[in-house]
């Protein structure tokens, strides 16, 4: 089953739609009164004609920069064979002209195999591997054995403008996997400095969503990791989510805007190297200004912090003395406005750094040095990633996909050794496991009774089985589910 990429995901959401009333008389008076004076305002059919030819051009000017990517994993059937089977769908760009492709990291994730075909009419199918990525910013490198491809140009977010034109080309539905022909659509930046953090939580690789560019240009599943541009036929983002009630584009689409951060993590991975994220080993929000006052922040302004991780050896936060209703106010000398900044501000300091951090408590403004730790939960995706091309075996098990853990993929996922079981690397609302009740990331100890360490035990205890079994889960919870 692929992975439920960002981009693919849906979230439901209220809308309350006002019913039209349409009041014939009022129109109809407006339309006669106003008839003279809007004929003079209409564009006439050649000025609409060029508009139509510009974005004809600019489409076709950067349609050889983008590609089209596919991924498949190879997963163990119940029989023990082994498959390889279509997991995922995405778009990328070329970045440099040796077949380098930036894409998303969720395109990516878990694949065994990658094609990648390009937008130039020559339908080639170039094979692919990974360079480097980078779970946290949710980017990767790609590279393909081509010469000579023409580059997409970076622009830069300072650039962008609310209600300026933009396009995206790329891969919707994995329509261009084939011959490359990738669709193109036109919109604009509906706002800038969107965040999805929290929307698109995911606990496993801790991506951070903030700063997005937001458009009403069609990203639909399979746009992500596609280039965002300008008129100019520059790159300002890179395709990454969109927000749906129904599964497809609704004109709320996000990408990554191209900013120096940016830069500075595309370079590092294009050169194979690891990006590292400070951490401060805290959750937060931006407080109400009436509420940061009250509390003794006379700007307003500042991120507050909601949890502390861990207990103090796991916080370093918490280490230096601060406590959950803080309110960090500067840091390392710059004034925290709010708790997007802080976090990109903490990402972008290197590791073991001691910085000054400035903070609010009881009405009164303290001084702490904390000295950042890494992440480890981007850690822990890193490591995971790499155990999935070295070797993991898969079972594709009723429309889940389950592991046999190897002791580097239980230490990366954070499990004792003693947790010997079956993982659950991905379990798909509507699937029958589902909703019985087994999520991803589970821990199946026992089948039927028996304990299960690998895929051979899970067979045996299959084929000797009537028409039921009971999971027992790490957890304690136990699911039975029909053959």
């Amino acid at each position: 089953m692929p992975n439920v990429n960002p981009a693919d995901r849906v979230f439901r959401h209220r809308m309350f739609r006002r019913c039209p009333v349409v009041l014939l008389t009022g129109v109809l008076a407006v339309a006669c009164a106003g008839s003279a004076v809007f004929a003079d305002d209409l564009y006439s059919l050649p000025d609409m004609q060029k508009l139509e030819r510009t974005f004809e051009r600019a489409s076709e000017k950067v349609r050889p920069t983008v590609v089209s990517i596919s991924t498949r994993r190879l997963v163990e059937t119940r029989t023990g064979a082994e498959r390889m089977l279509p997991h995922s769908q995405g778009s990328g760009f070329v970045y440099r002209s040796d077949g380098y492709i930036i894409t998303n990291h969720h395109v990516i994730e878990g694949a065994s195999e990658l094609s990648v075909v390009i937008s130039d009419g020559s339908r080639r199918d170039y094979d692919a591997r990974v360079i480097q990525f980078d779970p946290r910013s949710d980017l990767a490198i790609l590279k393909i054995d081509a010469q000579n491809l023409r580059v997409a140009q970076l622009a830069d977010i300072s650039e962008v403008r609310q209600g300026q034109w933009v396009f995206t080309t790329g891969n919707p539905f994995g329509l261009a996997n084939e011959d490359g022909n990738t669709s193109v659509s036109f919109g604009t930046v509906g706002a800038i400095g969107r965040s999805l953090t929290n929307a698109i939580a995911s606990t496993s690789n801790d991506r951070y969503y903030g700063n997005l560019i937001q458009t009403d240009a069609s990203i639909n599943p399979g746009n992500s990791g596609g280039p965002l541009f300008n008129l100019d036929g520059r790159v300002v983002g890179v395709n990454t989510a969109m927000v749906s009630g129904s599964g497809v584009d609704e004109g709320l689409g996000f990408a990554i805007p191209i900013s120096a951060r940016t830069r500075r993590i595309l370079s590092k991975l294009a050169d194979g190297k690891v990006v590292r994220y400070g951490f401060l080993g805290v959750t937060i929000s931006t407080p109400d200004r009436r509420d940061a006052r009250a509390l003794g922040v006379p700007s307003g302004r500042g991120a507050m912090i909601n949890e502390l991780t861990g207990d103090a050896s796991a916080s370093p936060a918490a280490r230096a003395g601060l406590r959950v209703k803080d309110i960090i106010t500067e840091f390392d000398g710059e004034t925290v406005r709010d708790s997007d900044h802080l976090i990109r501000l903490v990402g972008e300091t290197p590791i073991d750094a001691q910085i000054d951090v400035v903070y609010h408590r009881d009405q009164r403004r303290h001084v702490a040095k904390v000295r950042l730790a890494e992440r480890a939960e981007t850690v822990v995706a890193r490591r995971s990633q790499g155990n999935l091309k070295d070797g993991l075996r898969f079972l594709d098990w009723r429309g889940a996909v389950l592991v046999e853990p190897t002791r580097s993929f239980i230490e990366a996922r954070g499990l004792s050794p003693s947790d010997a079981g079956l993982y659950v690397l991905e379990c798909p609302s509507g699937t029958k496991l589902h909703r019985r009740g087994l999520r991803s990331n589970s821990l199946i100890v026992r089948v039927n009774g028996k304990r299960v360490r690998s895929l051979h035990e899970l067979a045996s205890v299959e084929s000797q089985s009537g028409d039921k079994f009971k999971l027992e889960l790490q957890s304690g919870k136990k699911i039975t589910i029909r053959k």
